[in-house]
């Protein structure tokens, strides 16, 4: 099997582990809502905490000397904590929260038209329907 082969079978593997595990993320969520009453707060603060210490621990060990690379310049600092708050915690609490309020289903849907509102939202402000390119 040649090397670009070899490629797509290994992304094509990790595009579906990463969908199974996302997916059995939500249903352990709806789990811990439903049946322990946790809440959504809670779920995805430690969530982001032990997965963020989790990330930068692993960057450590493999990386070593670049970890902290990206800390360098004040700019790139604010723009990493703007990601991790308004970004990702964003859209994990909404998608969290949804399921805790109503179901894994609703939210998976919910959260897969984000998309099409991108679309509407960029084709007001620019006036135009956005260009496509592969």
């Amino acid at each position: 099997m040649d090397t670009k082969s070899r490629k797509k079978i290994h992304g094509m593997i990790l595009a579906s582990l990463a969908a199974s595990l996302w997916s059995i993320s939500g249903i352990s969520g709806e789990i811990l809502f439903k049946k322990y009453n946790f809440s959504s707060d809670w779920l995805v603060s430690t969530r982001t905490l032990i997965s963020g210490i989790l990330l930068f621990l692993i960057v450590i060990f493999i990386e070593k000397k670049s970890v902290l690379k990206p800390l360098k310049n004040k700019r790139d600092i604010i723009g990493i904590i703007l990601f991790g708050s308004a970004g990702m915690y964003f859209v994990q609490y909404t998608y969290f929260r949804t399921i805790e309020l109503s179901n894994v289903s609703f939210a998976t849907i919910l959260q897969f038209t984000a998309p099409f509102f991108i679309f509407i939202y960029e084709s007001v402000k620019n006036k135009k329907i956005p260009e496509f390119r592969l």
